[in-house]
């Protein structure tokens, strides 16, 4: 059975938009008619992109609590220079039986994005959504934030793309309507 690659875009909030078809929000995720075989190869990939402290894991433990009857994992996704890869990449497929992964990170630098693009379309993943959380104030960030320095938030508000940016990214990885 061939399954049609999807492009998604999501936004701030819980909506998956599906270009050339048709908007669907994540509860309705539970009522896609997935038998197990698909679930267990073909799992909904979402990517957080966001800054420190901008909402992204609080954002995935709600999903995960709302949505409980959705078999949903979230595998954290620390930035190239301090992942150990072969364990990320062992977490990605033991987790590939679930309906939904969530890659937890800030997932801001564009090289590491593209890679982990090409790692996900290696393991036969089709279907990968962007969860992006637009830059907030460097004082919002601070007051949530009591881990990491203002140096950080800064340097990382510099980094950070639009989500058109992003979505570029997606799309030239592949993860586009045919």
């Amino acid at each position: 059975m061939r399954h049609k690659k999807r492009f998604h875009v999501t936004m701030r909030n819980p909506w998956i938009y599906e270009f050339g078809s048709h908007f669907m929000p994540i509860p309705t995720l539970k009522k896609r008619p997935l038998s197990e075989e698909v679930l267990s190869q073909h799992p909904l990939v979402i990517i957080p992109i966001g800054v420190t402290a901008s909402g992204k894991s609080t954002w995935a433990q709600q999903m995960q609590k709302k949505y409980s009857t959705l078999n949903m994992a979230i595998i954290p996704t620390p930035e190239a220079s301090v992942r150990n890869q072969a364990e990320w990449l062992s977490a990605l497929k033991a987790a590939r039986h679930h309906a939904v992964m969530i890659l937890d990170g800030k997932n801001l630098e564009d090289a590491q994005l593209r890679e982990d693009l090409q790692t996900l379309k290696g393991l036969g993943i089709l279907d990968v959504v962007i969860q992006y959380f637009p830059p907030e104030s460097l004082f919002v960030l601070l007051t949530r934030n009591k881990g990491i320095g203002g140096e950080q938030i800064r340097h990382e508000l510099q980094m950070i793309h639009s989500q058109a940016h992003y979505l570029d990214l997606l799309e030239s990885a592949g993860y586009a309507d045919a």
